[in-house]
């Protein structure tokens, strides 16, 4: 490890990374999907036919609240903890090529997209699939260059599917990655198999059952997914791929005040750099190389969201539900420039690392510092306020029986603070459901204040808190 330079730097950031994930999750308030899926841990049994009932998320989300309670970390604890095999496993795979100063633009696209840090502090399966993607691509790139003998390939297949399928389990929309990471294992060993020597009729068998054993996972996606469809459930993603690419910019620019111009330039970019790498992989026939594994399963994520997408009527992935095609890719254009880099002079080789250095880590770790916040989760921000909301009624109701008029968009997590901070004597109603309530929760250009006292408003969310200024 020494030729990577020291080790404090970048297992520095990491921490520091993970200190501001772990603040987030202890202090964010509990947002409207994660507090379904608490809901549905304590008995409500018909979230479970929804989409956002994750699989993995709610077991583990059951196993630490049966241990240790139900306040916001805890609960969250499991997506907490996932991203440490995302980081140990992201930075084995930058240094699996052994250049040092570049490791640093590879730490910027990995660690420090505020998008992808938000779902590490948050209880559903999105940090959680994250966590186990690394691990699965890291086992799917080890060996990629050297020469690679069966029992070694069937190791990595193994290991590499296994984190696949706790993705999978984690999210479904980590299908494709998980049918991608399949077929380039049995492209590579059927490779070794016609182009090595012959005999090994027992890795055979063994690589027969591994594949076969990837049927279970793929089985219960299958199943799963028919049944979402069925019920309507798969509602939510892009009319087209162009809006799929813009929703993923749209969420890692976090609302800074960026020209739109350079969104627009970006995913250009993006839209071409894919097919330059490709290129570049054919012109140094590189297939089984790192790069070339990664553009592959880039394509075949892509190319299998088209074809789903007109064979049936599939929606796109956005947001959420494409967050992890923005590590692929950023492990994509590491090594891109791990390429660039070897094909340059020796003297030019001096200033490619200084240059990206400027061009891709400074403008990240800008981005990063102008958009951390301990405020809101992105794709969740009129939740801001709950927790603070809710705190302030139970306070105020001091033990009283009370009901409180709510949005129903603030509904699910009002009823969290309620039910985990042991308060059965406050109850929510929907706004269309009640109008003789205490207390009132609602975005105030949605709400008649008449006979209403403001307790304290949340300009950030547009939303106050309401105690009723007449009797019932």
């Amino acid at each position: 490890m020494k030729r990577y330079g020291p080790l404090a730097i970048p297992f520095t950031i990491y921490a520091l990374v993970f200190l501001y994930v772990f603040i987030r999750a202890t202090i964010l308030s509990f947002t409207h999907d994660e507090a379904l899926s608490y809901e549905l841990i304590n008995g409500n049994t018909q979230i479970a036919d929804t989409a956002n009932h994750h699989l993995l998320n709610t077991w583990l989300m059951s196993f630490f609240s049966k241990l240790f309670g139900n306040r916001e970390l805890i609960l969250r604890l499991p997506n907490l903890l996932a991203f440490i095999p995302y980081a140990w496993f992201a930075h084995k795979l930058l240094t699996l090529p052994g250049k040092t100063y570049l490791i640093y633009p590879g730490i910027a696209l990995l660690f420090l997209n505020p998008f992808v840090l938000d779902y590490f502090s948050q209880a559903r399966g999105y940090g959680l699939s994250l966590g186990f993607l690394m691990p699965s691509l890291y086992f799917l790139l080890r060996s990629c260059g050297k020469e690679n003998t069966s029992r070694a390939l069937l190791m990595d297949l193994a290991w590499s599917i296994f984190f696949a399928s706790l993705a999978l389990l984690a999210n479904l929309s980590m299908l494709n990655f998980f049918i991608a990471a399949l077929v380039i294992f049995i492209a590579r060993y059927m490779f070794l198999l016609f182009s090595g020597p012959r005999g090994e009729k027992k890795q055979l068998l063994i690589f027969s059952f591994l594949v076969l054993l990837t049927l279970l996972p793929l089985l219960y996606a299958y199943i799963r997914l028919r049944f979402l469809g069925s019920t309507n459930q798969l509602y939510f993603g892009a009319d087209n791929f162009s809006d799929a690419v813009s929703s993923l910019f749209e969420r890692s620019f976090y609302s800074a005040p960026y020209p739109v111009k350079l969104s627009v330039a970006l995913q250009y970019f993006v839209l071409l750099i894919v097919p330059v790498g490709a290129l570049l992989v054919i012109a140094k026939r590189s297939f089984g190389g790192r790069l070339g594994i990664v553009t592959a399963l880039l394509l075949m994520i892509t190319i299998g969201s088209f074809a789903e997408n007109h064979l049936f009527s599939a929606l796109y992935p956005m947001g959420r539900t494409g967050i992890y095609f923005i590590p692929l890719f950023g492990l994509f254009l590491f090594y891109l420039l791990i390429e660039w880099n070897d094909v340059l002079s020796v003297n030019s080789r001096k200033f490619f690392a200084p240059v990206m250095i400027g061009v891709i880590t400074l403008p990240l770790c800008f981005h990063f510092l102008n958009t951390m916040n301990l405020r809101s989760i992105y794709e969740c921000s009129p939740d801001a306020a709950t927790r603070t909301a809710a705190m302030k009624i139970l306070e105020d109701a001091n033990g009283r029986t009370s009901l409180v008029r709510v949005n129903w968009i603030f509904e699910p997590s009002m009823n969290y603070y309620f039910h985990s901070r042991k308060a059965p004597f406050i109850t929510t109603a929907e706004s269309t459901r009640n109008a003789v309530a205490d207390y009132a929760y609602e975005f105030t250009d949605q709400f008649d204040t008449t006979g209403w006292k403001k307790m304290i408003s949340f300009d950030e969310v547009g939303s106050a808190l309401y105690k009723r200024s007449s009797g019932r």
